[in-house]
């Protein structure tokens, strides 16, 4: 019985498993794919946050700086 060929259903059922494995591994190579593109963007968005972040920072002192550069030392002649 061992010279026999595989049944038709055993057959399929081998080719189905075949099939899933193949997808299962295709499927696992994505998301790993994704689970790198996701890294690095969140990476991304981290600097990203420390830069407009920064910015902000330096915004402010320029404002302020501003701000008491406007003002004057002296109050205005009385002509004015």
């Amino acid at each position: 019985m061992s010279d026999a060929a595989p049944s038709p259903d055993l057959a399929a059922l081998g080719a189905r498993v075949d099939d899933l494995e193949a997808h299962a591994a295709h499927q696992e190579r994505t998301i790993e794919d994704l689970n790198r593109m996701v890294v690095e963007q969140w990476r991304i968005i981290e600097d990203l946050t420390r830069r407009v972040r920064a910015l902000g920072e330096q915004l402010e002192a320029f404002d302020a700086g501003a701000a008491a550069a406007a003002r004057p030392s002296e109050p205005p002649p009385p002509h004015w």
